[in-house]
């Protein structure tokens, strides 16, 4: 299990805790398919091997959202835009820069990217368009967190509510009404 701390990058194995990299305040944490991991600091994305060495620094990039893809591509929501790095690129490349409320990113089996924008709501990109998604339920809620599980669920978390959408698309709401 990898672990962000104020201290930079650790590990934890269930004999100890190794510290693999010293960074400012790490503020997220991607793991990529084949084991590369994606550590966000306020000002940079450091990316990492499972070994703990650093491979890549993007530097100036302000996360407030990352998801690594079925393929390896880092996705990262910032303040000016949505951007992607691809496997082996060295540079991001934006890919819309009207999305600049992304808070929360999941991605799903058929390789789209669920975002949710603060102002736009649900959004779902595939094959370079983005399109929304009705959620009647969560039009005035704040999506925090997103998750995709095993099955292909997608969770979204935020208004004291947890949403499930199912890979068939449809809705449950659990929590308060």
């Amino acid at each position: 299990i990898w672990v962000g701390t104020t201290d930079g990058l650790n590990r934890l194995t269930p004999q100890k805790v190794t510290h693999f990299l010293t960074l400012d305040l790490v503020t997220g944490l991607e793991a990529a398919p084949d084991g590369t991991v994606w550590a966000a600091t306020a000002d940079a994305i450091v990316k990492v091997t499972q070994n703990g060495d650093e491979l890549y620094r993007f530097a100036g990039l302000r996360p407030r959202a990352m998801n690594v893809d079925a393929h390896g591509t880092l996705w990262v929501a910032t303040d000016e835009s949505v951007v992607r790095i691809d496997t082996g690129a060295r540079t991001p490349e934006v890919v819309d820069k009207t999305l600049r409320h992304v808070r929360a990113m999941t991605s799903d089996r058929e390789g789209r990217v669920w975002m949710f924008d603060s102002e736009q709501g649900l959004l779902r990109w595939h094959r370079n368009r983005v399109d929304p998604v009705a959620l009647p339920e969560l039009e005035n809620d704040r999506v925090t967190l997103m998750f995709t599980d095993r099955e292909g669920t997608i969770w979204l978390s935020g208004g004291g509510r947890l949403i499930a959408i199912s890979s068939e698309g449809q809705t449950r709401v659990f929590g308060a009404a």
